[in-house]
């Protein structure tokens, strides 16, 4: 079991949950019910207001027999906020399902003496007698999710700011792209408005941290994206390079020279010596 405290610019927490036109109240209960989120809430409770020892009966058997279990606890609980929470939200979960046995990573954002904190739980969840805590992390935060990971100009690094100048360059370009062919004398013109709008490759930068990540095997509409990892973490610029704009214009340009070198033959052809 991993229970620590990470500094708050390297948290990265990747919220499986894709968002789906309904509230998140509602999309997060799917992923964790009723007597799940109860037990977490239990769990979160005793860590906050109890020794380390008191969480034992919580955890799975092969960690509370585990030397410095208790010690890597009460280092966790010094970054949970004291006091009566003022709220306790859940915020993220992960589901995963093999041979009849359930396992969930849910996350709990906690506002408490104008302190703030990321609580993640790892559970063997297979049913009431046999949930379990397999694992533990705390992270101190500076504000709640929703502001840190706002999607504001104030929030903003510089690569990310760069990042979506250019994406809005691929962009025009790949439209302009598309334009053109719908005007060329291209045969399948729909098919090459498509490629026209196609970007390959992708890199991705993150809102806030400037954090860049790359991906070469990747097709993308448009050639630009903004996604969020889950309802509340951060918000990311992604580009790609618009190869599908550049073969689109240059399948263009060949099918009008073609069609010159045609008209120039016939009239070489239709003119008398």
């Amino acid at each position: 079991m991993r229970a620590y405290a990470a500094p708050s610019n390297l948290l990265a927490i990747a919220l499986a949950i894709v968002v789906a036109g309904c509230s998140s109240h509602g999309l997060l209960a799917r992923f964790v019910p009723p007597a799940t989120d109860q037990y977490a809430r239990r769990v979160i409770d005793t860590l906050q207001n109890r020794p380390a020892q008191s969480t034992m009966p919580f955890l799975v058997s092969e960690l509370a027999v585990r030397d410095g279990v208790v010690d890597s606890i009460a280092t966790a609980q010094r970054y949970i906020p004291q006091g009566r929470p003022d709220s306790l939200q859940l915020v993220g979960a992960n589901v995963f399902t093999q041979n009849g046995s359930t396992r969930r990573t849910i996350e709990y954002q906690m506002h408490a003496s104008g302190k703030w904190a990321l609580i993640q739980l790892v559970l063997e969840d297979n049913g009431a007698d046999q949930r379990r805590v397999d694992g533990l992390r705390v992270w101190p935060m500076d504000s709640s999710l929703q502001s840190r990971n706002a999607l504001t100009l104030q929030r903003a690094s510089p690569v990310a700011l760069g990042a979506a100048l250019l994406s809005v360059i691929v962009l025009a370009f790949s439209l302009y792209a598309a334009v053109q062919v719908v005007r060329s004398p291209l045969k399948r013109r729909w098919l090459w408005v498509i490629v026209a709008l196609l970007g390959f490759g992708k890199f991705g930068v993150e809102w806030r941290t400037g954090t860049v990540t790359q991906q070469w095997m990747a097709v993308q509409l448009f050639g630009t994206g903004l996604v969020r990892d889950g309802l509340y973490g951060p918000w990311w610029i992604l580009v790609s390079m618009p190869g599908g704009a550049i073969l689109a214009l240059d399948r263009r340009r060949r099918a009008i020279a073609g069609q010159a070198e045609a008209r120039a033959a016939l009239a070489a052809v239709a003119t008398p010596p």
